[in-house]
């Protein structure tokens, strides 16, 4: 990583432009840093990624704009998917909304022309976007319903427990607590059957998160405390930090200061 003259960069540039291909350095520019945010941050919902990971894409979001601004105005309406996809963790994680707001604005109507399996991670990073950018779980949901159809179309169970997962978010802040509960219960009986320990450690939290809302306490300190110990297997130490603070919230409820 390096830093040039700012005349320098437009003598580059007037070459480039003058070549006989000027097209190509921008494409393979727009191509090289969305093979980068797939191979470090994969597809949206994987969200059992280390911080280095989110760390290294962020430090690239200069480049990363560029090649989507760049992908809008060329037709490359499949690479820009593909790349602000991607990004949408780091994005959302990082807190930079404004980047997640500008691909969602040019994504959505770019969407049902993709391909089956890129259609359904565009619309995982515009539920993410949704729920944790505009804190509107009906239009989460609004693209929950058709991701969740391409997921089965697909046989694509992971997504299928992921959207899942979300539309319980969704559910659970429009007031349709029972139904929530109850999908977030069988996403947890599915991990265990999977035997993945990070999404059941999920499960468990918000299990936790949502008995305490409405009062369960004694299955609120269950939930929370099995998720506590999966996460400290884990290693995972953001998620433990949040689990931990759930139960924190839980002794405040019960007042108990100790």
């Amino acid at each position: 990583r390096y830093w040039m003259l700012e005349t320098i960069r437009e003598y580059a540039a007037e070459r480039l432009n003058a070549s006989d291909d000027p097209e190509k350095p921008s494409r393979l520019h727009a191509e090289w840093f969305t093979n980068f945010v797939e191979r470090d941050l994969g597809h949206p919902g994987d969200e059992a990624l280390q911080e280095p990971s989110i760390a290294a894409v962020a430090d690239d979001l200069d480049n990363i704009r560029t090649a989507l601004t760049w992908c809008w105005a060329n037709d490359h309406d499949d690479l820009g998917l593909r790349l602000g996809a991607s990004a949408t963790l780091c994005w959302c994680r990082r807190g930079h909304f404004n980047d997640a707001d500008a691909w969602l604005d040019e994504a959505a109507p770019r969407i049902p022309t993709a391909a089956r399996e890129l259609q359904l991670d565009a619309l995982k990073a515009a539920v993410m976007i949704e729920l944790w950018v505009h804190r509107d779980p009906e239009a989460g949901i609004r693209y929950e319903e058709p991701a969740l159809v391409l997921a089965e179309e697909l046989d694509a169970r992971r997504d299928i427990l992921w959207l899942t997962h979300a539309r319980a978010i969704s559910l659970w802040e429009t007031g349709d607590f029972d139904t929530a509960i109850s999908l977030l219960e069988r996403n947890l009986a599915s991990y265990r059957e999977l035997g993945d320990r990070h999404g059941e450690a999920l499960e468990l939290h918000h299990l936790g998160e949502f008995h305490r809302d409405v009062g369960n306490h004694d299955r609120a300190a269950e939930f929370l405390g099995a998720a506590v110990a999966l996460y400290r297997d884990l290693d995972k130490r953001i998620e433990l930090s949040q689990t931990l603070h759930g139960l924190g919230d839980l002794a405040l409820d019960r007042d108990d200061l100790k």
